[in-house]
């Protein structure tokens, strides 16, 4: 009987695959905390730096997010804190707005 080229392959099952994808993962996410962010507050600038002037809302971040408005709220402070952001008022607007701003140079 011939043999064919398929019979001499090996075949992979999911975990197989997903175990070395999970760990690129958390060396990613490892690496990313560099630079003093955790990931609520990196993805809250990801956000704010493609959202428009009408999505730039606490409430807005919260619903983008999936978060609670008090992780929101405690991450925006911090992000104020590093000035990474700044609020800023709206006329006829009860919530202020984020801006997001250039991170702060470290100094030497």
């Amino acid at each position: 009987m011939a043999k064919h080229k398929d019979d001499d392959e090996k075949s992979y099952s999911g975990s197989d695959v997903a175990h070395p994808l999970e760990r690129i993962a958390r060396l990613t996410r490892a690496a990313e905390h560099g630079d003093q962010l955790n990931p609520a507050q990196r993805e809250t600038l990801r956000y704010l730096a493609k959202c428009n002037r009408f999505s730039n809302s606490p409430g807005a971040l919260t619903q983008y997010l999936g978060a609670t408005k008090g992780t929101v709220s405690q991450t925006v402070k911090a992000l104020e804190r590093k000035g990474h952001i700044a609020k800023s008022e709206r006329a006829g607007e009860r919530q202020p707005c984020r801006s997001r701003r250039a991170p702060p140079r470290n100094p030497r």
